[in-house]
């Protein structure tokens, strides 16, 4: 299980997994188009992530996270301040 919070968010975005990486995991924030537009490793041993959204225009977006065979996609929406 993957939680992304807050949701909405505006300037940072907590990705948390429901135990310890072993194998450490890829972020990636894509567009509704598919583009890709923020990259992130969770290493081995974590089991979160703080990721700065600031940058990223209002919309949607999607939130993939991949550790080994397993891909979890989360919707995240980003608002302005």
């Amino acid at each position: 299980r993957v939680v992304v919070y807050p949701n909405p968010a505006d300037d940072f975005v907590t990705i948390a997994l429901d135990g310890v990486i072993t194998d450490g995991a890829d972020v990636r924030i894509s567009d509704m188009l598919g583009r890709v537009v923020c990259r992130y490793r969770i290493a081995a041993g974590e089991s979160s992530i703080s990721c700065d959204v600031s940058s990223l225009a209002a919309g949607n977006y999607l939130v993939r996270i991949v550790s080994g065979d397993r891909v979890v996609i989360e919707k995240l929406i980003i608002e302005q301040k």
